[in-house]
């Protein structure tokens, strides 16, 4: 189910529920992107 799925269904659970989700998901990815971008930069120097 993508994000975008999931920002929208609201059926199981509560909005706030469901915004906290989606947020930690969001954070998830984002560390994973920026260490790999980190990863590559600190290869460069």
């Amino acid at each position: 189910m993508t994000l975008l799925n999931l920002a929208t269904d609201y059926s199981s659970m509560s909005k706030e529920a469901e915004y906290e989700r989606i947020k930690n998901e969001i954070i998830k990815v984002t560390q994973i992107i920026l260490k790999e971008e980190w990863e590559k930069v600190k290869k460069l120097q």
